[in-house]
């Protein structure tokens, strides 16, 4: 075991990596446990990250350690993810190919390979499209990354449809029409007047050069902004957004209903492969329907007004389910596409 500044300054990445943390987390023992509770004492500021990176493995080795599945099966997801051949990078930069382990030792191994893909976001995006038509639609549980003509890069959350402007042109503003929720990441043109704009119920966003997140899903309109300068116009006003800004837009009321500054990995970790959210169950469980277009039925309703803080891979809900359960601090049982909270 290394001494306690090795780990000072480790990532959530690194920390699921490094074999002697998983090495703790998977397979504990007196002296593992004394050294973590020791670096943690040692450094409280680090237990956030010590948490959740513990919660992800553990969470990962209960998927693939439940008793239906066998190592056919295990065999047989692996490769659909990642393909016939993995690469664990350790410490020492050697590479060992995932190879038949006995069972526990096969799993853990897979396990930790697995939550690597998911922070690294390897298994996330498909190939990048350039447009060559202009609708694109996702369904739930899929995601697209769209090369615009301009060199803009738009990625597209599941269940949204983003359709762009047939007049699309340099001299002009670009227009893009939005339902569902999509990172922009919008290239300036010098073209005097070439401005970009994202269209939604009865609000227009307006930019220059900048990156933003937009959610649109019924009359509610959601903005969020990371770089840059955005003009938001409605209802025949103007208003304007700055870096860490963040508005929920009624299109009933016809104007802003919230508006504060809030941490961007809320709104933009699902662009990179992870769902991170610390809000309200009820909203966690709205966002997990919204994705993955099941339905969630709950039997102790007091859980839904409690604040939470989750992370999840955005992939399918076979793998999102440990994690919730974990997370959560709940049991969930999956019938057909209904999951019932215990």
């Amino acid at each position: 075991m290394s001494d306690f500044s090795f780990y000072k300054n480790m990532s959530f990445e690194q920390l699921i990596e490094d074999p002697d943390f998983t090495n703790w987390v998977l397979a504990p023992s007196d002296i593992s446990n004394s050294f973590w509770n020791d670096f943690l004492q040692t450094y409280p500021e680090n237990k956030e990250t010590i948490t959740t990176a513990k919660e992800f493995l553990l969470a990962t080795k209960h998927y693939f350690e439940t008793d239906d599945k066998s190592d056919d099966y295990i065999n047989d997801k692996l490769k659909k993810i990642v393909g016939p051949t993995l690469l664990i990078h350790q410490k020492e930069e050697t590479k060992l190919t995932i190879k038949r382990y006995s069972s526990i030792f096969h799993k853990i191994a897979i396990a930790v390979a697995i939550a690597i893909l998911f922070t690294s976001g390897i298994w996330f995006y498909k190939t990048q499209i350039s447009v060559t038509n202009m609708d694109y639609k996702t369904d739930f549980a899929e995601w697209k990354t769209i090369k615009l003509p301009d060199e803009s890069i738009v990625n597209l959350n599941s269940n949204s449809n983003l359709k762009i402007d047939e007049n699309w042109s340099k001299d002009n503003t670009r227009k893009v029409w939005l339902e569902g929720e999509a990172f922009f990441k919008v290239e300036k043109k010098i073209v005097k007047k070439s401005k970009f704009q994202v269209i939604t119920k009865g609000l227009i966003i307006e930019v220059l050069g900048t990156q933003f997140n937009v959610q649109n899903r019924g009359n509610i309109t959601e903005v969020f902004l990371k770089e840059g300068k955005i003009k938001l116009k409605m209802n025949g006003k103007e208003e304007y957004l700055f870096p860490g800004d963040f508005i929920s837009y009624s299109a009933i009321e016809r104007k802003i209903i919230k508006r504060n500054k809030v941490p961007q990995e809320s709104y933009t970790s699902w662009k990179d492969g992870t769902l991170q959210m610390e809000d309200t169950v009820k909203e966690i469980f709205a966002k997990i329907e919204e994705i993955y277009g099941t339905h969630i039925e709950v039997n102790d309703t007091t859980i839904l007004k409690e604040t939470r803080k989750v992370s999840i891979p955005m992939k399918d809900m076979e793998t999102v389910i440990p994690i919730l359960e974990v997370s959560l601090s709940i049991k969930i049982i999956v019938d057909d596409n209904k999951l019932i909270i215990k």
